[in-house]
């Protein structure tokens, strides 16, 4: 695969962003996405305009291709690739330093979506391409701080996925697109060394009628604790210790679980004395 990308800068107020990539697989040949988008920025109120276009190639999964679980599902080999070509649009408005709040509605028109499939006697599952597709939606993001110390942000996306052959819904089972997800992270100073993150997502899908709500949500926990530390020799070393919680809820195949991670990171530096 490979890459291409020109930026240009029209004044002080207004930039583009032309290019495109290039994938090659050896079962589906060499396909190219074009990407183009503009940014204006408003100098007098800091309001920012974008709009994007774009294209997009993705192959199947080796899942998609040669899944098996021993009890009827199965991948589907003869599956074709995804094609899509998206449209984006949004507005982004600062308040005060380190505030801002950001919109943005966006469609996404695919061929060939890759869709499971489940059988309503069996209950097997089976990727299939369906013939063509959409996704349209919005995302709106807001981003503040209230202090050196303390800062956050939020984020809500809804999308509307629709099959263009039966104009029918599409399903989170089939599909994996969700209703709706609410985000949100916290990042708060402890002291001049201490960091802590905490992340939290909730998680709405869609389902048929008659079937029990799939609904989740993921709480996750980041502590990062910074050292520095003088070594023989003048040596100087420095990096964190990163600490990871997680917790998981709702209608998952795991719930209500705890989860601990530690990782140690470390520089190196040298000074001579």
């Amino acid at each position: 695969s490979g890459y291409i990308q020109d930026e240009m800068s029209l004044g002080d107020s207004f930039i583009l962003v032309l290019g495109g990539r290039n994938d090659t697989y050896s079962t589906f040949g060499s396909k190219w996405g074009p990407k183009a988008s503009a940014r204006y920025l408003n100098a007098g109120t800091g309001t920012i305009l974008r709009a994007s276009y774009g294209k997009s190639f993705r192959a199947p999964t080796l899942n998609d291709l040669y899944y098996s679980d021993g009890y009827g599902s199965k991948g589907n080999p003869n599956l074709l690739p995804e094609s899509a070509e998206e449209y984006e649009g949004g507005i982004e408005q600062p308040f005060g330093a380190g505030n801002s709040i950001k919109f943005t509605a966006f469609k996404r028109r695919v061929k060939d979506l890759i869709s499971w499939q489940t059988d309503t006697v069996t209950f097997a599952s089976t990727p299939m391409n369906i013939g063509r597709a959409h996704i349209s939606g919005t995302e709106t993001e807001l981003h503040f701080t209230a202090s050196s110390s303390f800062s956050g942000s939020l984020n809500y996306t809804i999308m509307f996925p629709v099959d263009d052959t039966t104009g029918e819904r599409l399903y989170s089972a089939d599909s994996h697109i969700p209703r709706t997800q609410l985000g949100g992270t916290l990042w708060i100073a402890l002291d001049n060394e201490t960091v802590l993150s905490l992340v939290g997502q909730s998680v709405r899908n869609y389902v048929r009628s008659g079937e029990p709500k799939w609904d989740y949500y993921t709480l996750d926990a980041e502590k990062l604790d910074s050292f520095r530390s003088v070594l023989a020799y003048g040596n100087e070393t420095e990096g964190f210790k990163q600490s990871d919680y997680s917790y998981v809820g709702g209608d998952l195949d795991w719930k209500n679980q705890w989860d601990s991670g530690f990782k140690l990171d470390l520089g190196f530096g040298f000074q001579y004395r």
